[in-house]
């Protein structure tokens, strides 16, 4: 990682290959907070590689995120969670939602609602800033100590297939 290699942005890289978004070691978190928050992050991917995958996360056992991948040239956001299935603690990690773009600066959020244990988050895009997009599905949070207390915003970067690519993360807000 860096704080200065790029002026005024936080940049992840890598040096290994991971197959699961929980492997990855490049991951900074910050505790979410109830009844309601979100998190949001502005994102420069120009320099993501075959395989990398960077954004923003709902970390805990049962998580979920969005983020940009690069494959075979294309980048695309997508929205990946774990969620189990019936008689499953934990689920695999499974690609939920998938949208080709060329947007070298994307925006991504996620939002949490903790109000009457209702403990659920959606996330959404935007290559602007202004207009906002959903996409995947609703993730259902669990309060359980299978990872740590409850979930946590975590900015992700890590690579599949090649190390050496890295992204540009400029801000990270908590509301």
């Amino acid at each position: 990682w860096s704080l200065t290699e790029r002026q005024g942005y936080l940049r992840l890289k890598t040096d290994r290959i991971d197959t699961l978004f929980t492997q990855s070691r490049n991951m900074l978190t910050q505790r979410t907070f109830g009844p309601k928050c979100r998190g949001s992050i502005r994102l420069d991917v120009s320099n993501l590689k075959d395989g990398d995958i960077a954004g923003l996360a709902l970390l805990a056992g049962q998580y979920g995120y969005i983020g940009v991948k690069a494959e075979n040239g294309q980048k695309s956001i997508i929205m990946v969670d774990n969620q189990p299935t019936e008689n499953e603690l934990i689920g695999k990690q499974q690609l939920i939602a998938t949208l080709p773009t060329d947007s070298d600066v994307v925006y991504l959020r996620a939002t949490c609602n903790f109000e009457n244990r209702v403990d659920t988050a959606t996330f959404e895009y935007s290559t602007n800033g202004t207009i906002w997009n959903p996409i995947g599905r609703t993730l259902q949070m669990v309060y359980r100590l299978d990872h740590f207390m409850g979930q946590r915003f975590a900015v992700f970067f890590y690579s599949t297939l090649q190390a050496g690519g890295y992204a540009d993360f400029d801000w990270f807000k908590v509301e």
